[in-house]
């Protein structure tokens, strides 16, 4: 299997696999400056098996010979992809901007046996988790069942953005015994979303500021390709992170456009 990926005016990165006696070798070569060449690296059998497991989950075979945007870019990522299985043609499948619907996985397989290509960029968010937590006093007009009006308890929300499950988890705590949950799956689109989030964090400057135990908190937690980091501070506007407010600006229309309720709390006409 040969890989190369490319910018139409920047270098390429290029991944050679090959299969022999159960045992997997690879080369790396870039022409980026100053360009990297690794030779023949071999892969133990162990790992190996392993490694080739993963890829035929993929199903390359069942790939599109070409695959492209329906509108043209005159920039952006080109790649192609030989592939041969034993005793079959050898497969060539090209792209221009446009992928399969698996290729973030098929680059994450890639990465796990080749990471000196340096596919995934290092600084890629991976996920994210926003925490927010503080003491509150229930509302006596909108008081729960069995709940008395004056009760005060832990109330905290919780946003999960999860890339490998493209998931988007949001969750409200009320008390000790009380969680409600909503999850959106969205193919693609949540990749997307943390993949416009990274902007929001690249500076992500604030002033920790002395509080009491009554100011609501947050944590963020971010996890990165290559590590992670965490942020905590106060929820106020001294204590907020700079770019706090394009963030949940940028992050509401997503749930706001596949809302809460549905057609079932929708009272028929007819």
């Amino acid at each position: 299997m040969h890989i190369e990926i490319g910018g139409f005016f920047g270098g390429s990165t290029s991944v050679s696999v090959r299969l022999q006696e159960g045992h997997i070798s690879y080369s790396v070569s870039t022409t980026e400056l100053f360009g990297t060449t690794i030779d023949s690296v071999n892969v133990p059998k162990k790992i190996s098996d392993a490694w080739l497991t993963s890829l035929a989950k993929l199903q390359i075979k069942r790939w599109q010979g070409d695959y492209s945007p329906d509108f043209a870019i005159c920039d952006g990522t080109q790649w192609r992809l030989e592939y041969k299985e034993i005793g079959k043609q050898c497969r060539h499948i090209s792209g221009d901007n446009a992928y399969p619907p698996n290729w973030d996985d098929f680059i994450e397989v890639m990465d796990r046996l080749a990471p000196e290509a340096a596919l995934i960029d290092a600084e890629q968010l991976e996920h994210i988790e926003l925490n927010y937590h503080r003491l509150r006093q229930m509302n006596p007009e909108s008081t729960a069942p069995n709940i008395p009006s004056n009760f005060i308890g832990d109330y905290s929300e919780k946003l999960i953005i999860y890339r490998k499950t493209e998931t988007l988890t949001y969750k409200k705590g009320i008390g000790s015994g009380c969680l409600v949950t909503h999850e959106y799956y969205v193919r693609d689109g949540v990749r997307d979303l943390l993949d416009n989030c990274e902007s929001y964090f690249e500076e992500f400057n604030f002033t920790d500021t002395n509080s009491d135990d009554k100011t609501p908190r947050l944590s963020i937690e971010l996890t990165r390709h290559n590590g992670n980091q965490t942020i905590k501070c106060y929820y106020n506007r001294h204590g907020l992170p700079d770019e706090w407010e394009e963030l949940i600006n940028y992050l509401t229309p997503f749930l706001s456009f596949y809302g809460l309720f549905g057609e079932l709390f929708d009272f028929p006409c007819l």
